[in-house]
């Protein structure tokens, strides 16, 4: 029996390892097609929360550095994709 709760212990820890999520911004700005940014280098994190605060945060500072640009931005959307680690 402890053989079989170790496995499924195992098996839970890998689960929990494959469920990734890593940063997407989309801005679109007047006159341009809209963008999809990743990170680069790509950066993963364990938990939505996490990877969501940290998408926001970029979500505004390429907004801003996009007016500073003098692009006009009509759209933009901060959020995590999940991805497979394996």
């Amino acid at each position: 029996m402890m053989l079989v709760k170790k496995l499924f212990v195992t098996y839970l820890a890998k689960k929990e390892l494959d469920n990734m999520w890593k940063v997407i911004v989309i801005i679109c700005a007047f006159g341009y097609e809209c963008q999809l940014l990743e990170q680069n280098p790509m950066e993963y994190y364990h938990d939505y929360n996490e990877c969501i605060v940290v998408s926001i945060e970029k979500e505004k500072l390429l907004t801003q550095l996009y007016r500073d640009y003098d692009y006009y931005v009509v759209d933009s959307e901060a959020t995590c994709e999940q991805v497979q680690a394996t």
